[in-house]
């Protein structure tokens, strides 16, 4: 009497199993491979578009129907963060008197530390915009668009995080440097964003865009350091 499979009611032979399992774990496969070439090839081309056109750049994949990519940038962000934290304290030193002591960093605490630092900054800043547009300002913007658009502008930061990771063993100033000129690259990516996106009056952008960078630095800076430590 002829044995069929359970899942997908096609005939087994003798002693062998159905192939429908392995097929269908080769389709998954291939999705996944698929959708990550995909992330990949639409994060390069953001991250071109930033520094060719970055206006252009923001207005295109800075919206609402891109929100589940930009808040995988986010993630990866905030991942890449962690890493380099660990690197950069890693490398640090200080004086004891006449001798030069290299800190023991656990990796673990120090990444999760980092990738908390910086997913907590993102969340303020988009609620920060978010309630100040909408709530305050009486100007229609969804909470999705906004967190597309801090995604977008994050990108700079994460290649000058990436680039940092190396630089951190080489020089230290050198690295705080190119942070430094990233960091200002994204205010002025996310205060171009804000207008474009939103559409606020820019009479207004000010008052939103100085609010969110203080209350963000104060949660980031001292808020959360204090309640971790």
């Amino acid at each position: 009497m002829a044995k069929f499979c359970i899942k997908c009611g096609k005939p087994l032979e003798d002693g062998k199993e159905c192939s429908c399992e392995i097929t269908k774990e080769m389709d998954i496969l291939t999705q996944t491979k698929t959708v990550t070439r995909n992330y990949f090839n639409l994060f390069s081309e953001i991250t071109k578009g930033l520094i060719k056109v970055p206006i252009d750049t923001i207005k295109k994949y800075g919206t609402e129907k891109n929100f589940k990519f930009n808040t995988i940038t986010i993630f990866i962000n905030a991942f890449i963060f962690g890493l380099f934290l660990y690197c950069l304290l890693k490398e640090s030193n200080f004086e004891v008197g006449h001798f030069v002591m290299r800190m023991e960093v656990p990796f673990v605490k120090t990444l999760l530390f980092g990738i908390l630092l910086v997913i907590v900054g993102f969340i303020v800043t988009i609620s920060m915009i978010y309630v100040l547009i909408d709530s305050v300002f009486k100007t229609k913007v969804s909470f999705k668009a906004i967190t597309s658009l801090i995604g977008t502008c994050s990108i700079i930061v994460t290649l000058a995080l990436f680039i940092s990771i190396i630089m951190v063993f080489l020089s230290i100033k050198l690295t705080l440097f190119i942070l430094l000129i990233a960091s200002l690259f994204y205010l002025v990516y996310l205060c171009q964003g804000i207008m474009e996106i939103t559409k606020i009056d820019k009479n207004k952008l000010a008052y939103v865009f100085v609010s969110t960078v203080c209350i963000t630095l104060f949660v980031v800076v001292y808020v959360i350091p204090k309640i971790l430590f």
